[in-house]
């Protein structure tokens, strides 16, 4: 238990949600943002409503307090504008 919450245990459906949270911070260097928690939880077929919630219990079990902004992906060129038609 810290700060008044108890950390599931791994083999259940929110220990999961909280081992890839766990995982990817480490990875990052720094908390991970919900966004990309997301992609990788959903794809082990975990409910929405379960992520979330288990986000916020992994946030405030760690003290992670603000705003966490996700990893943007590279975002490419944009095309150059036509000339205009003489």
């Amino acid at each position: 238990t810290q700060n008044d919450v108890r950390r599931p245990k791994p083999e259940t459906t929110c220990g999961k949600c909280w081992s890839v949270y766990d995982d990817l911070s480490n990875k990052r260097g720094q908390p991970v943002a919900i966004a990309d928690a997301k992609k990788v939880l959903e794809g082990m077929g975990i409910n929405e409503a379960t992520i979330r919630t288990q986000y916020a219990h992994w946030r405030k079990f760690n003290g992670v307090t603000g705003r966490i902004e996700a990893e943007q992906a590279p975002t490419p060129p944009a095309a150059p504008e036509a000339a205009p038609a003489q």
